[in-house]
This record gives structure tokens, sequence and C-alpha cells, in this order.
């Protein structure tokens, strides 16, 4: 969301007042120095979510930031967020200060539903969208259906997949040479799952420049553009997309 100035950041507080979620913190838990798990709890009923779609908060006087949750449930007026600590933002300031038993307000989910119902599902992310997999890996597994993938990541984040219960392989994100490492990894999936490359429906989220890379490489082996769904969550050099 944008950079506004402080009275248009009340103003569209005071128009979205009825959007707002009034929640509080139940619980954080930091899963690595750069990855933290907040539980947030508070009257949900209202509020529908789909696989994908975001919440917001404002960060500051004059920032707002988007943020999918890992899991929603109105019914257990529960919401968990896996966020990012880049530590370059407010965004990430914000969320690294937020303790049990702080209040927020939250904006309530809305956005794009990007799972698709398919027998077979690919992921492709970085820290920032573990927790979108985290919540398209339960629905998955709910309707029975198969996924893999792979997560490009800083070294230090290595273990986070396997720690929550994701089935991906990992990437050193700084890896030289990423375009090969990237095909080999794709192949080795494709290999263990038995299936071609356009079996799949192909999640391309996170860094822009990453997704436009790895794109390339299933256009290449004939995926179809129909397949492969993409949203970029930050590039370089520019604030939250």
């Amino acid at each position: 969301m944008p950079h506004v100035p402080k009275w248009m950041g009340d103003a569209m507080e005071s128009l979205m007042s009825s959007r707002l979620l009034h929640l509080k913190v139940c619980d954080t838990a930091s899963l690595s120095p750069s990855v933290k798990k907040i539980c947030f709890s508070g009257d949900l009923h209202g509020a529908t979510h789909k696989t994908g779609y975001a919440v917001a908060f404002r960060v500051s006087a004059t920032e707002f930031r988007n943020y999918t949750p890992s899991y929603f449930s109105p019914e257990e007026n529960k919401c968990e967020i896996i966020f990012h600590l880049h530590g370059n933002g407010p965004g990430s300031d914000y969320v690294a200060g937020l303790t049990a038993g702080d209040t927020v307000k939250m904006v309530m989910p809305r956005g794009r539903h990007l799972y698709r119902d398919h027998p077979y599902h690919f992921f492709f992310g970085d820290e920032t969208t573990i927790g979108l997999y985290k919540s398209m890996e339960s629905e998955i597994m709910q309707r029975r259906q198969f996924y893999t993938g792979i997560m490009e990541l800083d070294a230090v984040n290595a273990f986070l997949p396997e720690d929550i219960g994701l089935a991906t392989d990992v990437l050193d994100k700084h890896r030289e040479d990423k375009a090969r490492h990237l095909e080999a990894l794709l192949e080795r999936n494709l290999h263990n799952s038995g299936l071609p490359a356009g079996a799949f429906v192909y999640y391309l989220t996170g860094n822009a420049a990453s997704i436009q890379l790895f794109r390339s490489i299933l256009k290449a082996r004939g995926v179809e553009q129909r397949n492969i769904r993409t949203q970029p969550y930050w590039a370089e050099g520019k604030r939250g997309l």
C-alpha cells in the first residue's frame, strides 16, 4: 500500500473504519532472526478470507503495508501471519515491536484468490511468501492434491520450510548462476514427481526479478501462461508492492 501524507492516512483510516478489525496480539514466535510469526485474536465474524487475500496495517503515520495470513479462521476468531523482518522500513519496525497483549487495527482480508483448484501445484517464493504457501498447503492437503516447489531464502532461513511443514526445495537466494540452479532444482522436482512440467499450476511470488527469471525458465519448457500465476511482493529499490 502507498506512502501517503499523514492527513490522507487519517482520512483513509476513517473511511475504512467499517473494514477494520480490532484485534489483540495473543502470541509471538521468532522462527528465525528475520522471520516472526504472530497470532492475533478478536472478532473476525463478517470477514471473508480466501487463500491469497491480504490484510493491511497502518504501520506508521504515513505508511500502510499488506501481509498475507498463513491462517485465518472467523470460526475460531484467530489469525496468524508469518512476517519477514528485513530491517529496512517502517513495516519491519512495526512488526518487530509487536508483543503479546498489544492491540492493533487490521484491514479485513481482500484481494486476489491466488489458489486454483487443480491436482498438481508448484510453489516458488521467498521469506515474504512463506505464509501464503503455508495457507495454500492447508487447502491443497484438504483437497488431497499434490504440491512441490522451490523457496529462495537467505542461508540462515534454509531450515524454515521443513520447520513449518512445507515440502519444498531450498535455494540460497544469493547463489551465483541462479538460473542454472533453478533449472536443476526444477528438473529434480519433476523427476521425483514423475510428472511433466505442463502438469502443474505454478505460483510465482515474492521478488519481481526472481519471478521474471523463473517464468522465463518455465516458458522455455513449454509451460502455458495460463498455468503460471504470479504475485510480486517486492522489487529491489522500491517500496512494498
